[in-house]
């Protein structure tokens, strides 16, 4: 496969995904461009290396670049079209260690939605806390992302078929199925508050 074709399926991959990343599809198509009308298979290390040294960039840009042509070579090589990695030693970079990603366990989402009681003391709330119940729940059960999330129209949620739908365009569209424990708790929400509902998947 040539590295050009490669990288435009790659790309519509992860918009068929709902990943719009229109700085990351930039770097890949200029990383494809500067390579030319070769096949992935013969890219090498020092083909990643130049184009990843090109011009004056920040440390922390030069890592963000390596990680995203990682993980669109991985991508490859699991599915056969590349042999091995060729990605070069990475920068020792100084400064910040990486942020671990916090998950969140039963007991701390009971602490959220318990908290959320305490709006009924909020005059100037922005959302009533049976809502802000039923978002938490939704990005816990589904992990969605807020602004997916907060996107959704009554009917992207199917409750019958228990699935969700995001909609990024007309062409662009992604289902997602919805756990039993999830839309029993969306169910009681709809019918114990259904004009909030309506607030809820409205866009």
């Amino acid at each position: 496969m040539k590295l050009l074709t490669a990288t435009e399926k790659y790309i519509e991959m992860k918009r068929s995904l709902g990943v719009s990343n229109k700085w990351g599809a930039g770097m890949l198509r200029a990383f494809s461009r500067q390579i030319g009308d070769a096949s992935i298979r013969s890219v090498s290390k020092a083909n990643v290396l130049r184009f990843l040294d090109l011009g004056r960039t920040s440390d922390v840009t030069w890592m963000v670049k390596y990680r995203k042509l990682k993980a669109f070579f991985e991508y490859w090589i699991a599915r056969g079209e590349m042999a091995e990695l060729p990605m070069p030693r990475p920068k020792a970079t100084a400064g910040r260690p990486a942020v671990a990603p916090y998950i969140y366990s039963v007991s701390d989402m009971r602490r959220l939605l318990w908290g959320t009681c305490l709006m009924h003391h909020l005059a100037s709330r922005a959302v009533d806390p049976p809502t802000l119940r039923a978002v938490l729940m939704f990005l816990y059960g589904t992990g969605a992302r807020i602004d997916e999330t907060l996107a959704l129209a009554k009917g992207d949620v199917d409750l019958r078929n228990q699935t969700a739908t995001f909609r990024r365009s007309s062409r662009s569209t992604r289902t997602i199925p919805i756990g039993p424990t999830l839309a029993q708790w969306l169910r009681a929400y709809s019918v114990s508050n259904s004009y909030d509902a309506e607030n809820f998947f409205a866009r």
